[in-house]
Protein backbone atom coordinates (compact mmCIF):
# COMPACT_ATOMS: atom_id res chain seq x y z
CA UNK A 1 0.00 0.00 0.00
CA UNK A 2 1.46 3.89 -0.42
CA UNK A 3 -0.10 7.10 -0.21
CA UNK A 4 0.80 10.65 -1.37
CA UNK A 5 -0.48 13.29 -0.07
CA UNK A 6 -0.06 17.40 -0.96
CA UNK A 7 -1.30 20.02 1.66
CA UNK A 8 -1.61 23.83 0.82
CA UNK A 9 -2.58 25.50 3.50
CA UNK A 10 -2.55 29.20 4.33
CA UNK A 11 -4.43 31.89 6.97
CA UNK A 12 -4.94 35.10 7.70
CA UNK A 13 -5.10 36.83 11.41
CA UNK A 14 -6.63 39.95 11.11
CA UNK A 15 -6.07 43.01 13.79
CA UNK A 16 -9.35 44.33 13.56
CA UNK A 17 -10.21 45.09 10.08
CA UNK A 18 -6.28 45.28 9.21
CA UNK A 19 -4.23 42.01 8.31
CA UNK A 20 -1.63 41.14 10.85
CA UNK A 21 -0.09 38.33 9.63
CA UNK A 22 -0.66 35.36 6.90
CA UNK A 23 0.47 31.95 8.35
CA UNK A 24 1.16 29.58 4.85
CA UNK A 25 1.87 26.12 5.65
CA UNK A 26 2.96 23.50 2.68
CA UNK A 27 3.15 20.42 2.99
CA UNK A 28 4.05 16.88 1.29
CA UNK A 29 3.93 13.14 3.29
CA UNK A 30 4.60 9.93 1.63
CA UNK A 31 3.87 6.68 3.05
CA UNK A 32 4.65 3.26 1.88
CA UNK A 33 3.63 0.27 3.51
CA UNK A 34 4.17 -3.52 2.93
CA UNK A 35 1.59 -6.57 4.26
CA UNK A 36 3.84 -9.87 5.33
CA UNK A 37 2.32 -13.09 4.62
CA UNK A 38 2.13 -14.58 8.06
CA UNK A 39 5.15 -16.18 9.28
CA UNK A 40 5.42 -18.40 12.08
CA UNK A 41 1.96 -17.57 13.53
CA UNK A 42 3.04 -13.25 13.25
CA UNK A 43 0.95 -11.48 11.13
CA UNK A 44 1.93 -7.86 10.60
CA UNK A 45 3.40 -4.85 8.36
CA UNK A 46 6.38 -2.52 8.07
CA UNK A 47 6.99 0.50 6.06
CA UNK A 48 8.48 4.03 5.58
CA UNK A 49 7.12 7.41 6.00
CA UNK A 50 8.66 10.82 4.45
CA UNK A 51 7.43 14.13 5.47
CA UNK A 52 8.26 17.32 4.54
CA UNK A 53 7.10 21.00 5.70
CA UNK A 54 7.76 24.28 4.34
CA UNK A 55 6.26 27.19 6.71
CA UNK A 56 6.42 31.12 6.29
CA UNK A 57 4.91 33.50 8.33
CA UNK A 58 4.31 36.88 6.98
CA UNK A 59 3.67 39.94 8.50
CA UNK A 60 3.53 42.03 11.91
CA UNK A 61 3.47 37.98 13.90
CA UNK A 62 5.43 36.64 11.96
CA UNK A 63 7.25 35.30 15.48
CA UNK A 64 9.05 32.64 13.70
CA UNK A 65 11.29 32.46 11.01
CA UNK A 66 10.50 30.62 7.99
CA UNK A 67 11.79 26.50 8.32
CA UNK A 68 11.86 23.55 6.62
CA UNK A 69 11.18 20.33 8.61
CA UNK A 70 12.04 17.32 7.26
CA UNK A 71 10.57 13.52 9.21
CA UNK A 72 11.95 10.17 7.65
CA UNK A 73 10.09 7.60 9.75
CA UNK A 74 10.45 3.66 9.46
CA UNK A 75 7.89 1.55 11.02
CA UNK A 76 6.68 -2.06 11.92
CA UNK A 77 4.06 -4.23 13.43
CA UNK A 78 3.42 -7.29 14.95
CA UNK A 79 0.51 -9.40 16.42
CA UNK A 80 0.13 -13.42 16.64
CA UNK A 81 -2.25 -15.31 18.97
CA UNK A 82 -1.47 -17.37 21.56
CA UNK A 83 -5.02 -19.18 21.63
CA UNK A 84 -7.42 -16.72 24.06
CA UNK A 85 -4.75 -14.49 24.12
CA UNK A 86 -3.27 -11.76 20.93
CA UNK A 87 -0.44 -10.06 21.58
CA UNK A 88 0.47 -6.90 19.65
CA UNK A 89 3.97 -5.50 19.18
CA UNK A 90 4.84 -2.25 17.05
CA UNK A 91 8.04 0.16 17.18
CA UNK A 92 8.55 3.35 14.87
CA UNK A 93 12.14 5.78 14.68
CA UNK A 94 12.06 9.03 12.94
CA UNK A 95 14.58 11.52 11.85
CA UNK A 96 13.57 14.82 12.31
CA UNK A 97 14.92 17.87 11.06
CA UNK A 98 14.08 21.60 11.23
CA UNK A 99 16.21 24.08 9.24
CA UNK A 100 15.20 27.98 9.83
CA UNK A 101 16.03 30.63 7.06
CA UNK A 102 18.96 31.50 9.35
CA UNK A 103 20.41 29.73 12.15
CA UNK A 104 21.94 26.45 12.21
CA UNK A 105 19.81 23.21 11.23
CA UNK A 106 18.47 21.45 14.72
CA UNK A 107 17.91 17.18 13.92
CA UNK A 108 16.44 15.09 16.27
CA UNK A 109 16.51 10.97 16.38
CA UNK A 110 12.79 10.18 18.25
CA UNK A 111 11.81 6.16 18.72
CA UNK A 112 8.87 4.04 20.24
CA UNK A 113 8.00 1.26 20.95
CA UNK A 114 4.67 0.23 22.61
CA UNK A 115 3.50 -3.74 23.23
CA UNK A 116 -0.54 -5.01 23.94
CA UNK A 117 -2.24 -7.73 24.88
CA UNK A 118 -5.50 -9.00 24.74
CA UNK A 119 -7.17 -12.19 26.94
CA UNK A 120 -10.52 -13.50 25.71
CA UNK A 121 -11.58 -15.09 29.33
CA UNK A 122 -15.12 -15.47 27.84
CA UNK A 123 -17.45 -14.60 24.99
CA UNK A 124 -18.28 -11.51 26.45
CA UNK A 125 -15.55 -9.78 28.36
CA UNK A 126 -12.19 -9.65 27.41
CA UNK A 127 -8.83 -7.96 29.43
CA UNK A 128 -6.57 -5.68 27.73
CA UNK A 129 -3.30 -4.18 28.83
CA UNK A 130 -1.16 -1.83 26.56
CA UNK A 131 2.46 -0.73 27.99
CA UNK A 132 4.05 2.42 25.11
CA UNK A 133 7.32 4.84 25.42
CA UNK A 134 6.40 7.51 22.46
CA UNK A 135 9.16 10.33 22.04
CA UNK A 136 8.31 13.26 19.96
CA UNK A 137 10.61 15.88 18.33
CA UNK A 138 10.58 19.61 19.20
CA UNK A 139 8.58 21.84 16.62
CA UNK A 140 9.68 24.52 14.43
CA UNK A 141 7.32 26.57 16.59
CA UNK A 142 9.00 25.76 19.86
CA UNK A 143 12.68 25.79 18.50
CA UNK A 144 12.63 29.11 16.86
CA UNK A 145 9.95 31.68 18.24
CA UNK A 146 11.51 35.02 19.12
CA UNK A 147 8.76 37.68 18.94
CA UNK A 148 5.36 38.44 19.79
CA UNK A 149 1.84 36.42 19.29
CA UNK A 150 -0.92 38.60 19.39
CA UNK A 151 -3.54 34.88 19.32
CA UNK A 152 -1.79 34.27 22.55
CA UNK A 153 -1.14 37.69 23.91
CA UNK A 154 2.23 37.11 24.65
CA UNK A 155 6.15 37.32 23.29
CA UNK A 156 7.30 34.10 22.78
CA UNK A 157 10.92 32.88 22.97
CA UNK A 158 12.24 29.25 21.21
CA UNK A 159 15.03 27.28 22.57
CA UNK A 160 16.71 25.71 19.58
CA UNK A 161 18.80 23.69 22.75
CA UNK A 162 15.52 21.74 23.64
CA UNK A 163 15.53 17.47 23.84
CA UNK A 164 13.19 15.74 22.51
CA UNK A 165 9.95 15.06 24.93
CA UNK A 166 9.01 11.90 26.00
CA UNK A 167 6.23 9.81 27.40
CA UNK A 168 5.85 6.04 29.09
CA UNK A 169 2.13 5.16 29.66
CA UNK A 170 0.32 1.64 31.10
CA UNK A 171 -3.23 0.99 30.55
CA UNK A 172 -5.33 -1.51 31.75
CA UNK A 173 -9.41 -2.05 30.30
CA UNK A 174 -12.06 -4.92 31.31
CA UNK A 175 -14.15 -4.35 28.25
CA UNK A 176 -17.76 -6.16 27.94
CA UNK A 177 -19.44 -6.91 24.64
CA UNK A 178 -23.28 -8.59 24.33
CA UNK A 179 -25.42 -8.10 21.71
CA UNK A 180 -26.09 -3.89 20.98
CA UNK A 181 -24.45 -3.69 24.61
CA UNK A 182 -20.99 -2.53 24.81
CA UNK A 183 -18.88 -1.09 28.15
CA UNK A 184 -15.54 -0.87 29.02
CA UNK A 185 -13.54 0.41 32.37
CA UNK A 186 -10.22 1.20 32.66
CA UNK A 187 -7.10 2.60 34.32
CA UNK A 188 -4.16 4.27 33.10
CA UNK A 189 -1.31 6.02 34.31
CA UNK A 190 1.42 8.94 31.74
CA UNK A 191 4.56 9.84 33.40
CA UNK A 192 6.29 12.71 31.16
CA UNK A 193 10.18 13.50 30.92
CA UNK A 194 11.18 16.59 29.22
CA UNK A 195 8.06 17.67 28.62
CA UNK A 196 7.90 20.86 26.57
CA UNK A 197 5.47 23.63 26.88
CA UNK A 198 5.26 27.70 27.24
CA UNK A 199 6.42 28.94 30.39
CA UNK A 200 5.79 32.75 32.06
CA UNK A 201 9.29 33.84 32.87
CA UNK A 202 7.94 36.88 35.09
CA UNK A 203 9.55 39.50 32.45
CA UNK A 204 7.33 41.99 30.01
CA UNK A 205 8.65 42.78 26.88
CA UNK A 206 6.82 45.55 24.78
CA UNK A 207 3.95 45.26 27.10
CA UNK A 208 3.04 41.73 26.75
CA UNK A 209 4.33 38.89 29.20
CA UNK A 210 7.33 36.88 28.21
CA UNK A 211 7.32 33.41 27.62
CA UNK A 212 9.37 30.90 26.94
CA UNK A 213 9.34 27.31 25.53
CA UNK A 214 10.78 25.02 27.98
Amino acid sequence: NYRVSRTLYEHTEFEGEEVGTIFDNTGTETRIEAVQKELAGWRGAFGLQYGHRDFEAIGDEAFVPPSVTTDVGLFVLQERDFGDFKLELGARHDRVEVEPESGSTVTTNATSFGAGGIWRFSEVMHLSVNLDRAERAPTAEELFSDGPHIATGSFEIGDAGLDKESATSGELGLHLHQGRFEGKVSVYRTDYSDFIYLRDTGAELDDLPVRAWV
